[in-house]
């Protein structure tokens, strides 16, 4: 098989035909069953996403926990990829596909000032690499005459926070290699694992109508529930405009 590159054909490897046929038959792998079973989920996180979801208007779920997942799509026979990555209890199997490895540097990798490596539930892994940048990063505080000091930050949050997100929900999970969070003096890089999805190119990202095509939909329909995503496809705009912003 062969992909068209600019004016080239180009072979596809075995990875790239695999996704290409997921892609065309609406399947995900975070959809696929993994070797785990129900007393592998924590139940507690299930009824945390539930309440969530309700409170957000976006579910209106009265059922048990189980059931819902079931209803998702979440479990089948067997948890899925996404329910494991999603609420499993302990994770020891999949530390290296949901581990997030943050760090903090001088100007280059060879002064290391601080080093974390995350390994939770997709979810809590948001707040926590936020604790870790805001960790990092400077802020001055602003006095215009209201009771409480206004926080000016040396990066806009909820830029960063969508950034976590957008590398959380979209990166190719079936990469053994994690996700990357680097502060330098200067900058912070952002890095997930995978190309972009069929269909998308990086000039694609710069427009505000773009086409949403979802690598993980199961894990991208929970973060849309509990309103850690607000628009599919409008993520790397939003970035850009509250950076311009600030």
């Amino acid at each position: 098989y062969y992909r068209r590159v600019g004016s080239s054909n180009r072979v596809m490897s075995a990875d790239e035909i695999v996704e290409l046929y997921e892609f065309s038959t609406g399947k995900s792998w975070d959809a696929l069953e993994c070797d785990a079973s129900i007393k592998d989920l924590d139940r507690k996180k299930v009824e945390n996403y539930i309440k969530l979801a309700n409170s957000t208007g976006r579910r209106k779920f009265r059922e048990d926990w189980l059931t819902v997942l079931k209803k998702l799509k979440l479990v089948k026979d067997k948890p899925t990829w996404a329910a494991i990555l999603l609420f499993g209890k302990d994770i020891p199997f999949t530390q290296i596909l949901a581990g997030i490895h943050c760090g903090r540097f001088k100007l280059d990798k060879t002064v290391i000032l601080d080093d974390l490596m995350i390994e939770t539930d997709l979810i809590d892994a948001v707040d926590e690499v936020m604790k870790f940048i805001t960790r990092h990063i400077s802020v001055r505080y602003e006095f215009i005459g209201k009771p409480r000091r206004k926080e000016v930050w040396e990066y806009p949050l909820d830029a960063l926070r969508e950034a976590i997100i957008n590398a959380i929900v979209h990166r190719d999970y079936r990469i053994p290699a994690h996700i990357q969070v680097e502060i330098y003096d200067d900058r912070i890089t952002i890095w997930n694992p995978g190309k972009l999805p069929p269909g998308i190119t990086i000039e694609d990202l710069y427009k505000k109508e773009h086409l949403s095509v979802i690598r993980n939909h199961l894990i991208a329909q929970v973060f849309y529930d509990i309103g850690f995503i607000e628009k599919y496809g409008s993520g790397t705009t939003k970035i850009i405009e509250l950076c311009k912003k600030h």
